[in-house]
């Protein structure tokens, strides 16, 4: 176990298990902040207990950061590669 542990005035056996839903709740939403996921945030709202009807809010949540990437990508030069990925056409 790490120093932590001991700072803490706790022995390594000594550490109590953490609530697993909050544990897991947490876990998410340090994942998502991390991440910045959507998706990962979504699993959060709904996993802690918050309202089931958030696919809405999630969905616009969605659709605003893929127009700010959108507009962020065309404020880059041309050469860069976000920015020719959105002219980008496949031949086939």
């Amino acid at each position: 176990m790490s120093k932590q542990f001991y700072c803490m005035g706790q022995k390594p056996g000594e550490l109590r298990k953490p609530s697993s839903r909050r544990y897991r709740c947490l876990l998410t939403v340090v994942y998502a902040k991390y991440f910045r996921s959507v998706g990962r945030t979504l699993l959060a709202t709904t996993y802690c207990g918050r309202e089931q009807s958030r696919s809405q809010r999630t969905e616009e949540e969605i659709r605003k950061r893929r127009w700010k990437w959108i507009g962020h990508t065309l404020c880059e030069s041309s050469n860069c590669i976000t920015r020719q990925a959105l002219t980008w056409n496949p031949e086939g």
